[in-house]
């Protein structure tokens, strides 16, 4: 299991659009990927699941994942948040 913290970027936080974008790239990868927020876990697949976090602009969130590809998923997901 590998995983890292990021700070939201986006000023709404990770809403609708910027949590599709999570999503659709968390889809690309094998590993089981989830997002941690004050205490609450969501599978970043899930559009749903991210946007029920309630995750803010500026908001430390913990990116986790275990798999095959479990380095490179955190890694580029950690660049996403940081960026949309």
């Amino acid at each position: 299991m590998v995983s890292k913290e990021a700070i939201v970027a986006n000023e709404k936080g990770l809403r609708a659009r910027s949590a599709t974008e999570v999503a659709k790239k968390s889809v690309c990868y094998k590993s089981k990927i989830s997002i941690n927020f004050n205490g609450r876990k969501a599978n970043a697949k899930s559009i749903m699941n991210i946007i029920s976090l309630g995750i803010f602009n500026k908001a430390k969130i913990t990116v986790e994942a275990s798999g095959d590809d479990e380095e490179l998923a955190v890694e580029e997901l950690v660049k996403l948040v940081q960026v949309v």
